[in-house]
């Protein structure tokens, strides 16, 4: 069994890895392809390095997220879980199928804001 960690929003992956208020646990099955189980867990509060923990504690193989800051990517590398960056929002199963399938489209890891506090690209705060 390999498992997967996808920040969520409404459904689809989250833009933004640390403000995602819920988390999506997929255990999925690397010789099948198959995803077994699909858990959503309300994310943890957004402080540093909380969400890389909560991946960690909970048994995450693999990271699918969308924009990540710098900080929160080399936290899930000295945990020791692969991150796949800039995934497309899409839901849980579909972003696995595409790991599996190779076809998963990843792109630049950062949200593009530069530090703390800064809008981003996408007129939001930001904040790793």
């Amino acid at each position: 069994m390999l498992r997967f960690g996808i920040p969520m929003e409404n459904g689809r992956l989250s833009p933004h890895f640390g403000h995602a208020p819920q988390v999506a646990l997929v255990d999925a099955d690397p010789e099948t392809r198959n995803v077994l189980k699909t858990e959503l867990w309300q994310a943890p509060p957004h402080a540093h390095g909380v969400l890389p923990r909560f991946m960690k504690h909970h048994g995450v193989e693999v990271v699918i997220a969308g924009g990540i800051g710098g900080g929160a990517a080399t936290l899930l590398a000295e945990e020791g879980i692969a991150l796949m960056a800039g995934a497309p929002v899409d839901t849980p199963e579909n972003l696995v199928k595409a790991y599996f399938d190779g076809t998963l489209v990843t792109g630049a890891a950062s949200c593009g804001c530069g530090g703390h506090g800064h809008a981003d690209d996408h007129g939001h705060g930001c904040h790793h």
